[in-house]
């Protein structure tokens, strides 16, 4: 076991676990050809020098790794700040706010906090029990809040997106089936202009929809207690 600050040279797409009781993770994607700990107990896999994993029961953990890293992040408490182009990403977080720039891919589950995602090239899978979810770029989208809002925007691919307490929102880049639920919040979602989805809408309050029904892709979207709002985004100004 190595404390901090080391530099580690990895040859190839390196695999980071970090694990954090008490206290930030802090980790930046950046074009380098080494791993570098500012703070945390590190150990290499002997079996495997691109495995590496980076501790501390309390206190801040922080990283700079080459851009693509995938990384695999738990933590009980703290923040969670990932800047940059990441691989790979799952987090299993109880409490604390969870911001990622930019990821290929990811797996988040969280009991308490906000999340912010920025992009996530491929799917991002989100599961939280309490605290709003952002997703602002995605290749596909699977969010489930128990008490929180949902907002994806920018998808380009399928998009589950459900709530029991709380707004979702919806923004489609390109034509792709959508499920959007809510059991107390208003749902909208926008879909590409000049496209006709296929509907299937419930709502115990208003509803307000301003395109023409088709077969272009699947919209299933129900607000139990609570307004929808299907537009398209030329018209909503986007």
């Amino acid at each position: 076991m190595i404390r901090d600050p080391q530099r580690i040279s990895v040859d190839g797409t390196a695999t980071v676990r970090v694990a954090s009781r008490s206290g930030n993770v802090t980790v930046v994607a950046e074009d380098r050809v080494d791993i570098l700990v500012e703070r945390g107990e590190v150990s290499i896999d002997e079996t495997s020098p691109t495995r590496i994993s980076v501790s501390d029961r309390a206190g801040r953990i922080g990283l700079r790794v080459p851009v693509g890293t995938t990384l695999v992040i738990g933590a009980q408490s703290g923040n969670v700040d990932i800047s940059g182009p990441v691989g790979a990403t799952s987090v299993n977080m109880r409490s604390g706010r969870m911001m990622i720039e930019q990821a290929e891919q990811l797996d988040i589950r969280t009991t308490s906090g906000t999340v912010g995602i920025g992009g996530c090239t491929c799917g991002c899978r989100i599961n939280s029990g309490s605290g709003n979810v952002t997703v602002d770029d995605a290749g596909s989208a699977d969010v489930m809040v128990t008490s929180g809002s949902i907002r994806v925007g920018g998808v380009r691919g399928p998009v589950a997106a459900k709530t029991l307490s709380g707004s979702v929102e919806v923004a489609l880049a390109e034509p792709a089936d959508v499920e959007a639920e809510s059991v107390s919040g208003h749902v909208r979602i926008e879909v590409p202009p000049g496209t006709h989805p296929q509907l299937d809408v419930k709502t115990g309050g208003s509803l307000s929809c301003d395109v023409d029904e088709g077969s272009d892709f699947k919209l299933t979207a129900t607000s139990v207690s609570g307004s929808l709002t299907i537009a398209s985004a030329e018209a909503s100004g986007d």
